[in-house]
């Protein structure tokens, strides 16, 4: 059988030569893709973010994918509205008006950190302060800051409060004021990369907020901030982030911004590729 089975695939082999030689004979050369077109299950680029498409270092990214699919420039909206993040009436219209990173820890404030803020990276966990370097004026080596910078404007927003119950007649909410929501259910870090999708947990990476220019600001609690229907308010959110290949978790080529837990990219809102040199010297 085994016999039978070479000599099958070897006659196969000869007709298919003899067939591509008698097409090139006639046609004068091989067809090709016309120029500008990819070749059939050629990979995307949004398949295969390279280092081309990185931002830099200063600005937003203008080749950010809204989705992980079509490209989008700053700024990007969203909208959030109940049942979704304790919103009870009304909607929060958010904006994102630009992303940067950087590795050194000039003109933030530490006092703006989280407390319990950590990071896996260089191999091992940092807690807040160890993230910091000896010098004191940069993060560990491989680890960086996200900054977003995002404008929220609410149109009749009302928060779920305590005085809300639900069927078991426990409270809903979290503050008594309707008027009070939490920085960090705004927007959120994914990493959508083949590594954790690998191991069926795409998504899972996700990394919570670090840092909030509002920090302790309000008694109520810790990322609180306030906002009547009608007022809009600017704010700064920060993720720590690791690079896979210093000894962190994440793959920077593979990061989404997202207002929730997302699985796959076309559920995120952006696309972040940190992934290029002139980014990570930035």
């Amino acid at each position: 059988m085994k016999g039978f089975c070479f000599n099958v695939r070897a006659l196969w082999a000869a007709l298919f030569a003899a067939a591509l030689f008698l097409s090139v004979s006639a046609c004068g050369e091989v067809v090709k893709p016309p120029e500008g077109t990819d070749a059939p299950d050629a990979p995307t680029q949004s398949d295969s973010p390279t280092r081309e498409d990185s931002p830099s270092p200063t600005q937003a990214p203008q080749n950010s994918a809204q989705g992980g699919e079509a490209e989008k420039d700053f700024p990007v909206s969203y909208t959030i509205e109940p049942p979704w993040h304790y919103l009870r009436a009304g909607k929060l219209i958010c904006t994102f008006r630009g992303v940067r990173l950087t590795d050194s820890i000039e003109g933030l404030e530490l006092s703006c950190f989280r407390g319990d803020a950590s990071i896996f990276g260089d191999g091992r966990s940092l807690k807040n302060p160890a993230f910091i370097g000896e010098d004191g004026e940069h993060f560990v080596p491989g680890v960086y800051l996200l900054l977003v910078d995002v404008t929220v404007k609410s149109d009749g927003a009302e928060s779920l409060t305590r005085r809300d119950r639900d069927d078991l007649g426990h409270p809903m909410g979290e503050f008594d004021d309707p008027y009070l929501f939490r920085a960090d259910t705004l927007v959120c870090l994914v990493d959508l990369g083949p590594r954790l999708a690998s191991a069926g947990l795409p998504g899972s990476g996700g990394n919570d907020m670090d840092y909030f220019s509002g920090m302790n600001r309000r008694g109520e609690h810790t990322v609180a901030f306030r906002l009547e229907p009608g007022e809009s308010v600017d704010l700064t959110v920060g993720f720590l982030i690791s690079d896979v290949e210093q000894g962190g978790d994440n793959e920077l080529n593979w990061l989404y911004l997202a207002d929730g837990a997302v699985r796959e990219p076309k559920d995120a809102l952006l696309r972040l590729d940190l992934s290029g040199e002139e980014v990570l010297k930035g």
